[in-house]
């Protein structure tokens, strides 16, 4: 779940002049340099309800992939980094991943990238496997339940919120931003509290993580590569040295005693890092990680800060012609 990009979409809504020089800036910066254009998915799904526009339809990956194949050069995530390194990238490079590690990766995006013989970077949380993540747990009982206390109130660090429940959506959008820079113990606790006031309905509906055979199924498949996104999906900047590591260090351990593979590519959670996050993911043995700025990667890109395109809004519906523009 990216919180970057709704910062984004807010400021971009108060300077849209400076937001449209920034992506001119960085389009012209992706004409003049070797390029890898790497692409940032969360979800698949035939489901209507997105309210974190995290979901592509199977239809429209089939698409995107497809236009992938026809036109570009799609490799895996730690091919497109050696040839950064090296200085040897080809044009028209473009790595796919996807984020959190959703059951429907397997169901629904394996299939697609089989068909269409296009490798992807699969970036998976470890710390609630085969269960719902935790926005998807808040977004069932808040929109999906029939009844719901009003106004919702939560207690969170001796200060009671209230919320009133007339607009849903906003009142989720709220919700899950007080719920994200929580630690996990703390973020489930009052989520528990909002179960109990949506009377724990709609919460069987919600997606579901990826349990550990799955990922080993993925792992087993010759087109992908599994990455790490640490244990509770927390926002790293604001965590302590030590929670950061543990994070950090237990999602790789866990990954490689499932798949039997060493994991060497990361992705920032909430795309939140800082300085010191970088050096703990390089000590902990990761040679690249993927951040949520949206740029291309070049071979002056910080291999632990690696840029992405992220396929959201209309993107989905105009891929083509929108990723045109950045594959030259």
């Amino acid at each position: 779940m990216a919180k970057h990009r709704v910062e984004e979409r807010s400021m971009s809504m108060r300077v849209p002049g400076r937001r449209r020089v920034r992506q001119a800036g960085r389009w012209l910066r992706s004409r003049l340099n070797p390029r890898v254009v790497i692409l940032g998915y969360h979800r698949v799904s035939d489901g209507t309800s997105d309210p974190f526009n995290l979901s592509v339809t199977p239809s429209e990956l089939d698409q995107h992939l497809g236009f992938l194949a026809r036109n570009a050069r799609p490799v895996g995530l730690q091919h497109a980094v050696q040839e950064l390194a090296q200085g040897t990238t080809v044009p028209r490079t473009v790595v796919v991943t996807f984020d959190d590690g959703y059951e429907d990766t397997l169901t629904m995006a394996l299939p697609l990238l089989a068909k269409h013989d296009v490798p992807a970077t699969l970036f998976i949380t470890t710390g609630n496997a085969g269960a719902p993540f935790w926005w998807d747990a808040l977004a069932a009982c808040v929109l999906g339940a029939p009844r719901l206390a009003d106004p919702v109130a939560l207690e969170v660090d001796g200060h009671v919120h209230r919320f009133a429940t007339a607009d849903r959506t906003h009142v989720l959008q709220q919700l899950a931003a007080l719920l994200r820079p929580l630690e996990a113990t703390e973020r489930n606790a009052v989520l528990a509290k909002v179960v109990q006031q949506s009377e724990g309905l709609g919460l069987t509906s919600s997606p579901r993580a990826l349990r550990a055979e799955e990922i080993a199924r993925l792992a087993a498949a010759p087109l992908i590569e599994i990455g790490a996104h640490t244990e509770t999906h927390p926002v790293l900047a604001e965590l302590p040295m030590e929670r950061q590591r543990a994070e950090i260090l237990n999602n790789r351990q866990t990954l490689e005693a499932v798949t039997g593979k060493p994991i060497r590519s990361f992705s920032y959670p909430n795309g939140s890092f800082t300085r010191m996050t970088q050096e703990l993911v390089r000590d902990c043995g990761f040679t690249a990680a993927c951040s949520s700025v949206a740029d291309v990667a070049s071979p002056t890109s910080d291999l632990l800060a690696l840029p992405r395109l992220w396929v959201d809004g209309d993107r989905k519906q105009r891929f083509a012609a929108w990723i045109k523009r950045w594959l030259g």
